[in-house]
């Protein structure tokens, strides 16, 4: 940069490179009077100014700010001698001084002299991300480079390009995701072979492993090698290191042989360089990867390692599988991105809401990384549809998802049942349950219908009564146990008609299902035909079935207040024809629901 000549009475012409670009142009003398700056015509600078009174020499009259390749810079044009406007001012009076501004690249690096010759060297390989410091203070520009340095910064130089040529493991597939960096980690002397010609891609890695590939990484970058002396175990010399320099922590891993997860790898490697080594690149928003929970460990590592594009996730939404072992091949795509920028991928992940349902109709707007805890406690990605249940007599009902255990709990199932035919004369649901009085007399209920075609004229239904160890109990007043409980006719198939409704036939009544305010239900169809509301046994109301089924009921069959149970052992039936049937044994059983 130099001034032009002449330079007559308050003008002064710069001339600059046309590599710099010129940010802004002033003048100080204004101050005094008046000044006019033309930065118009590109490579140069005119100022022109009158000054009403005296100005010190040294100060300037021009001011300006470039930008160039190895960053910003600041360059003034000051007199020699005193001037006013009517005094001549020479060309050969004029100094032109600059300085580069704060973001000079290597201006970071307390150890980078300015004025020395490597001054622009450093500032290059920092600014094109060739080379990044050792710490976020120091550059060590008199450190050894190790070979692994070396073919990185050299792979760098290169733009990163594909490693040619077929790989050097026989387990390695040409066309398989990995391929590359595998290929490229190798090359860079970052990984190993497992056995001489095989990489072993999925193969798992310890935790001693990865805790080993994380100090080499760290220290190749802080002091330019990587010297580890084994001993015993052979990764105590990586522990030491890594606590040293806060790779880890005291107690955090107790097996080093264990299985690294690629939550634990994510946190040693992102540890293992300093933040500006990890720059963002892309935008990951906070709960956008859905199976990283908020607060979880090692949250801000990943999320680092995303938005530096060295992790990208195991899916179109961005899952990373924390919790699940990271395999050889992962790796080595992961390194590869930790030394080579060039290869981070870029990626956009949002924390857009996601609508979750319950199954009472509610819904809930959570971000990507809430799903699983919501699902977990009985949400759903989508609108839940009711669920149909059955009823042995044929019924189906349609409940909400979170009703459907409270129905299966009385009786409805989730497939339809397959129901055999049976050619039995009546159906019986369940053995009566005795209800004992304050006079200890004992009380039941059968509920009963006939499917037979014959119309009955009596039922006996023959029982007996036990204590609570299953002893044949006797009445305390007729000493009796076996009891006839019989039911006078005439009784049709299933039929609710007013046959069976007619006061002068049998001692029982019938139970069906209707509809009613509250829903269809168990009601009790009364004498005059009409349905009423049956507040009998829990078992029945919940029985789920379409048959009408006959309520017989029997007062004080017994006073003895040990009877717990009541078994129906023989049933005869006595029809209107003047036949009859007699079950026992399997034929009596078979006639239960």
């Amino acid at each position: 940069m130099k001034t032009t000549v002449p330079v007559n009475n308050g003008t002064v012409t710069v001339a600059y490179p046309a590599e710099l670009k010129l940010v802004s142009a002033s003048s100080a003398v204004a101050a005094q009077g008046v000044s006019t700056v033309n930065p118009a015509t590109a490579g140069q600078v005119v100022a022109v100014w009158a000054a009403t009174g005296e100005a010190k020499a040294g100060e300037a009259v021009l001011t300006m700010k470039f930008t160039g390749e190895l960053g910003e810079y600041a360059f003034s044009v000051k007199p020699g001698a005193l001037y006013n406007n009517k005094e001549k001012v020479e060309a050969e009076a004029f100094d032109v001084t600059g300085s580069i501004l704060h973001n000079c690249p290597s201006a970071q690096f307390a150890d980078i002299d300015q004025t020395q010759w490597y001054h622009a060297g450093v500032d290059f390989v920092v600014s094109s991300k060739l080379m990044y410091g050792v710490s976020a203070t120091r550059f060590a520009p008199a450190g050894v480079l190790d070979r692994a340095t070396v073919v990185t910064v050299l792979y760098r130089a290169a733009g990163a390009p594909k490693v040619e040529g077929g790989s050097k493991f026989t387990d390695v597939p040409a066309g398989s995701w990995y391929e590359d960096s595998v290929r490229t980690a190798y090359e860079l002397d970052l990984v190993k072979g497992a056995a001489p010609g095989s990489f072993d891609p999925n193969g798992t890695m310890s935790v001693g492993a990865a805790l080993a590939l994380a100090c080499r990484l760290h220290s190749i970058y802080h002091t330019g090698e990587a010297v580890f002396t084994q001993g015993s175990p052979w990764y105590q010399v990586y522990v030491d290191y890594a606590l040293q320099n806060s790779i880890i922590s005291q107690g955090q891993f107790s097996d080093f042989n264990a299985d690294a997860t690629r939550r634990q790898f994510a946190g040693m490697l992102a540890k293992a360089f300093p933040n500006a080594a990890l720059e963002a690149i892309n935008t990951v928003e906070d709960g956008a990867i859905p199976d990283v929970a908020a607060g979880s460990g090692n949250y801000t590592d990943i999320y680092a390692l995303y938005r530096a594009g060295i992790l990208t996730g195991s899916d179109t939404a961005g899952s990373f599988a924390p919790d699940t072992t990271i395999n050889r091949a992962a790796v080595a795509a992961i390194v590869t991105r930790m030394a080579a920028p060039s290869w981070r991928q870029h990626m956009t992940l949002k924390a857009t809401p996601v609508t979750l349902y319950a199954a009472d109709g509610r819904t809930v707007e959570v971000v990507p990384n809430q799903v699983e805890s919501y699902l977990a406690v009985g949400w759903y990605r989508e609108k839940p549809q009711p669920v149909t249940l059955y009823a042995v007599g044929g019924r189906t009902i349609q409940v909400a998802p979170n009703e459907v255990e409270s129905y299966l709990a009385v009786g409805w199932l989730r497939e339809e049942p397959v129901v055999q035919p049976r050619n039995t004369p009546i159906r019986i649901y369940g053995q009566p349950k005795p209800s004992i009085n304050s006079a200890d007399g004992v009380s039941f209920t059968i509920y009963w219908n006939s499917h037979s075609d014959k119309p009955i004229k009596y039922a006996h239904f023959y029982v007996t009564p036990y204590n609570g160890v299953w002893d044949v109990m006797k009445c305390d007043i007729g000493r009796f146990s076996n009891a006839d409980a019989y039911v006078t006719g005439p009784i049709y198939k299933n039929s609710t008609s007013a046959n069976w409704a007619d006061s002068d036939y049998g001692n029982y009544y019938a139970l069906g299902y209707s509809d009613a305010a509250g829903g269809r239900g168990l009601r009790r169809i009364d004498r005059n035909g009409s349905y009423s509301d049956f507040y009998g046994s829990h078992a029945v109301r919940d029985a789920m079935l379409d048959d009408v089924l006959i309520e017989t009921y029997w007062d004080c069959m017994w006073y003895n207040s040990d009877i717990k149970y009541i078994l129906i052992n023989k049933v005869v039936i006595e029809y209107m024809d003047g036949t009859s049937t007699t079950l026992t044994g399997d034929k009596l059983e078979n006639c239960f629901y």
